[in-house]
């Protein structure tokens, strides 16, 4: 009869658990955000404000309002190019395009708008940000256009990984394609493909891409579906599980124009 008694209770820790556990996967994204403030031409925040995010490939649309302090953030969205629109009442409209979202990162558009003398608006195309001002993270994106122009033997994505600063070439004795990040272990770098584990429990080397038999390649991740990928040398807390870096890969969900390749 205790048995019976104290089922209720296990049930109940093995729901929690189970919570918890989705709590901690749901912080591995591999999707980026956009974040900012709006404001008008003295600095002053401007709540409320009507913000719409515009997918530049797809067309997809996004619509907020800024909060007390004028602040806005945009989560979970596809790696890419966007358009900002933002309006107010009795402010002139602002737009920023070409606002670039990379894997895994947040990007910092800040509008400002001013005081409505006539109809008009004010565009502005934003530029890659140098420095991300939002995370503590070390991290190198290879962009689309690095992965889709820059030669590539053997159609490994991983080579491209020695564009990031710190890293190397696999030792004499590490696995075929495995590389080092600023002196850690090969085999503790975390894989990632759009936000799922993508590593091998036994060599802990990514699934794709590792060698097979007497050396030779295994299955390849075709390197036309792949949109861009991020190196975190000093990973943020959110990944865990190694000491390693993070290679955070986000695959190509396609565009309204019809395009393709061949090799």
């Amino acid at each position: 009869m205790d048995l019976f008694r104290r089922s209720p209770h296990r049930r109940v820790d093995l729901g929690c658990l189970l919570f918890f556990l989705c709590l901690a996967a749901y912080g591995q994204s591999f999707s980026g955000a956009i974040t900012g403030t709006v404001s008008d031409s003295a600095g002053a925040a401007i709540p409320g404000a009507s913000i719409t995010v515009v997918n530049e490939g797809t067309g997809a649309q996004r619509q907020l309002r800024s909060d007390g302090n004028g602040a806005f953030t945009v989560p979970e969205l596809p790696v890419g190019f966007y358009t900002l629109r933002a309006e107010a009442s009795g402010l002139t409209k602002g737009e920023r395009r070409r606002v670039k979202v990379d894997v895994g990162g947040e990007t910092r558009a800040d509008m400002a708008l001013s005081i409505q003398a006539i109809q008009q608006s004010v565009d502005v195309v934003s530029e890659i940000p140098v420095l991300q001002q939002d995370s503590s993270a070390l991290d190198e994106v290879v962009d689309t256009r690095q992965v889709e122009q820059l030669p590539l033997n053997g159609r490994d994505f991983r080579k491209l990984a020695f564009l990031v600063p710190g890293a190397s070439p696999r030792s004499p004795r590490g696995s075929l394609g495995s590389f080092t990040v600023t002196g850690q272990r090969e085999k503790s770098n975390i894989f990632l493909i759009d936000g799922v584990d993508n590593n091998d429990s036994f060599r802990n080397q990514p699934s794709f891409n590792q060698g097979g038999v007497s050396g030779a390649q295994a299955t390849l991740f075709p390197v036309d579906a792949l949109a861009e990928f991020s190196v975190q040398s000093q990973g943020s807390a959110e990944y865990g599980r190694n000491a390693g870096a993070v290679v955070n890969a986000a695959i190509k969900s396609g565009t309204n124009e019809l395009h393709g390749s061949r090799f």
